[in-house]
C-alpha cells in the first residue's frame, strides 16, 4: 500500500496500487471532457439568454464569478479537505444524467443545472468539501444567470407592468395630470402610452438584484443581510420605474417626445437604474448605522481585501493544481467513455438543431402572399362580413407588426377574426389581453376535434370580463407552411400526448445523424402567424354563443389555410 500526501494540508490518505491511474493529469483530462460535454449546450443556452433583454447582464455576472474565484484562490486552497471517492462518483453520475437530459429534452434549464453540477464536481474533486464550502458564495451568484422556469418571468413582467402603470397613474393624479388608465395603457389628452416590458422594471429588478448580491458577496455578508438587500432592491425598483413611466408621460405631453423612445429612452432607463442602485446602497449603509446604534459592538464582515493578504502575483497554490485521482482505473475508464459519448451526442444535437434553424429560418414578409378581403367570403354560416382592415404597427411594436382583420356580425354579436404576424414562435394572447385590463380564464390546448372541427388541430380559448363587458377569444398559431405551431411544454400539462410528442421529437433530433430529415421532426418554418377570433359583448355569452363562435373560428381557419398565403408557401 502507498501513502499519498495532500498538498498544502498535511492530510494523508492511503491508496492501493489500482488507484494510481496517471495522477493529476488524468483528473484534468476527465474534467476537460466533462466541460466539453457542456460546450454545445452553452452554445444554445447563452444566445437564448442574451436574446431576452432582462438577462443581458449575464456576461458581467460570469466575469465577476471568475474574478472572485481567482481572488480567493488561496483561501479556497487553505480550506481544502480530502474528497470522498463515493461523492465524486455520485457527482459525475448526476452530471452525466443532467447533460443527457438537457440534450435529449433540449432544455436550457436542465442545461444550467448540469453546468452547475460540473462546476461543483470540479471544485469538490480539487479541494473537497472544505474548499466547496468556501466557494458557495461565488456559486450562489449563478442563480442570477438562470432564467425562471415555466415562463414565470413573463408572468412577472405582466404583473410588474400593471403595478408600474398603477403607481404611475397615482403619481399623475398627485400632480393633477388628466389621464385615463386601462390596464397597462395610459391615455392623456394628447397621447396614448403603453407600459412595455422594458418599462415594467423587470430589467432594473434583475440587474439590480445581481449587482447588490455581488456587492454582498464581495463584502462577505451573511445570508440574512443578502435577503434584506434583495427585498429593499425590489422596493426601490417599484418606486424607480413608476417615476420613469410618469416622467415619460409628463415630459412627452408638455415638452418633447425624445425620452419616449430611442436613445433618450435608453438614457432615462440608465439613470433610473443608477438611482435604484444608489438608493439600495444608501439603504444598506443606513442598516449598518442602525445596527451599530442598537448593538454598539456590531462590525460589518470585513471584505476579502481587508481580511486576507492581497495576492499580487499569479501564483496558484499547488493543492489546486494537483487533485488526487482517488478513483480506480475502471471507474476512470467508464466515465471517460460515457462523457465522450455525451460530448458527441450533445455536439450532434446542437448541429442538428442548427441545421433545422437554417432550413426553417424566417423569410421576409414581402415573399409571402398578402391576405386580402376576398380570401374570406362575405358570409360564413350565419355570420355576415361588415368590414376588412389592415393595421400596420411597425417593426418595433410590442404587438404584431401586421394584423389583417375581418369583422363579422350575427344578431347582437360582433366577432373580429384576424391574421397577426410575424412571430418567432407560438404567441400567448392571454398576456396581451390581461395587459389590456381583461380578467381572463385561459384554457390551453383545447382539441378542435371535440368541438366539431375534424382537422386534428388544437386551439386556446380565453373567457374574459372587464368592468361590465364580457368577451371570448379563440386562437391558434401556424407557420408559413400552414403547419400548426404548438405552445411550449409549460402549457401542455393538460395533454400528456403533446408533452410526449415534443420529448420524442427532441430525442429524435439529438439521436439522428440524418440532419436533412430534421425538418420532419419539428417543422416550424418562420415566420409564424396567430389566427385569432375576438368577440366582445355587453352581455354574458351563452353556451350557444360560444358554440357558434367556435364554428366561426373553425370556418375562418379552414378558409385562411386554403388561401394563397398558405397554399403557395415559400
Amino acid at each position: 500500500m502507498a501513502t499519498q500526501t495532500i498538498a498544502d494540508t498535511g492530510e494523508s490518505i492511503t491508496t492501493g496500487p489500482s488507484k494510481s491511474v496517471g495522477g493529476a493529469t488524468t483528473v484534468w483530462c476527465l474534467l476537460a471532457l466533462v466541460a466539453c460535454s457542456h460546450f454545445a449546450i452553452a452554445l444554445k443556452y447563452f444566445p437564448r439568454l442574451w436574446s431576452q433583454g432582462h438577462y443581458q447582464y449575464f456576461p458581467l455576472v460570469l466575469g465577476v464569478i471568475a474574478w472572485l474565484f481567482w481572488s480567493r484562490r488561496s483561501e479556497i486552497a487553505n480550506a481544502k479537505t480530502v474528497p470522498s471517492p463515493k461523492v465524486i462518483v455520485g457527482l459525475l453520475a448526476a452530471d452525466l444524467v443532467a447533460v443527457l437530459l438537457a440534450t435529449l429534452l433540449n432544455s436550457s434549464a436542465v442545461g444550467m443545472v448540469s453546468f452547475a453540477l460540473a462546476l461543483i464536481t470540479a471544485i469538490y474533486w480539487c479541494v473537497g468539501s472544505g474548499g466547496l464550502r468556501a466557494s458557495v458564495p461565488m456559486l450562489s451568484l449563478l442563480v442570477f444567470v438562470t432564467p425562471l422556469p415555466l415562463d414565470m418571468d413573463q408572468h412577472l413582467i405582466m404583473k410588474m407592468q400593471f403595478l408600474a402603470s398603477h403607481l404611475a397613474s397615482l403619481l399623475l393624479d398627485s400632480v393633477g395630470a388628466i389621464h385615463f388608465r386601462n390596464g397597462v395603457i395610459l391615455t392623456t389628452e394628447n397621447n396614448q402610452f403603453l407600459t412595455e416590458e422594458a418599462c415594467s422594471g423587470i430589467r432594473s429588478l434583475f440587474s439590480s438584484m445581481a449587482a447588490i448580491a455581488i456587492y454582498g458577496v464581495v463584502n462577505r455578508y451573511p445570508l440574512w443581510r443578502h435577503l434584506m438587500n434583495l427585498v429593499q432592491v425590489l422596493f426601490w425598483v417599484i418606486i424607480g420605474n413608476a417615476l420613469r413611466v410618469a416622467t415619460v408621460i409628463i415630459v412627452t405631453d408638455n415638452w418633447t417626445d425624445r425620452i419616449a423612445s430611442g436613445t433618450g429612452h435608453e438614457i432615462l432607463g440608465l439613470l433610473v437604474f443608477l438611482f435604484i442602485f444608489a438608493m439600495a446602497m444608501s439603504t444598506d449603509r443606513l442598516l449598518t448605522v442602525i445596527l451599530r446604534l442598537i448593538f454598539p459592538a456590531w462590525q460589518d464582515p470585513q471584505s476579502m481585501e481587508d481580511r486576507y493578504e492581497s495576492t499580487t502575483d499569479n501564483h496558484v497554490p499547488s493543492s489546486l493544481l494537483n487533485p488526487t485521482p482517488l478513483l480506480n482505473s475502471y471507474a476512470f475508464g467508464a466515465f471517460f467513455v460515457l462523457f465522450t459519448g455525451a460530448s458527441l451526442l450533445s455536439a450532434n444535437a446542437s448541429y442538428a438543431r442548427f441545421w433545422v434553424d437554417q432550413e426553417n429560418q424566417t423569410v421576409e414578409l414581402d415573399r409571402l402572399s398578402v391576405p386580402k378581403q376576398e380570401h374570406l367570403p362575405s358570409q360564413l354560416g350565419d355570420w355576415q362580413l361588415s368590414k376588412f382592415e389592415h393595421t400596420y404597427r411597425g417593426e418595433d411594436a410590442i404587438q404584431a407588426q401586421d394584423s389583417y382583420i375581418w369583422t363579422y356580425n350575427r344578431g347582437d354579436l360582433v366577432a373580429l377574426v384576424s391574421i397577426d404576424c410575424p412571430w418567432s414562435d407560438w404567441h400567448n394572447l392571454d398576456w396581451c389581453y390581461s395587459a389590456l385590463g381583461w380578467e381572463t380564464q385561459p384554457n390551453f390546448l383545447v382539441s378542435s376535434d371535440e368541438h366539431g372541427d375534424q382537422g386534428g388541430r388544437v386551439h386556446t380559448e380565453l373567457t374574459m370580463t372587464q368592468d361590465h363587458m364580457h368577451g371570448m377569444v379563440i386562437f391558434s398559431s401556424v407557420d408559413r407552411q400552414g403547419e400548426e405551431v404548438l405552445p411550449p411544454l409549460s402549457y401542455r400539462s393538460q395533454t400528456m400526448s403533446g408533452f410526449l410528442k415534443q420529448v420524442m421529437g427532441n430525442m429524435a433530433s439529438a439521436l439522428t445523424f440524418d440532419h436533412a430529415a430534421q425538418s420532419e421532426i419539428r417543422g416550424v418554418s418562420l415566420p409564424a402567424s396567430t389566427l385569432q377570433l375576438f368577440a366582445p359583448s355587453g352581455r354574458e355569452l351563452t353556451e350557444q354563443d360560444r358554440k357558434e363562435l367556435r364554428e366561426l373560428f373553425f370556418a375562418f381557419r379552414q378558409k385562411v389555410l386554403a388561401s394563397p398565403r398558405y397554399q403557395t408557401p415559400q
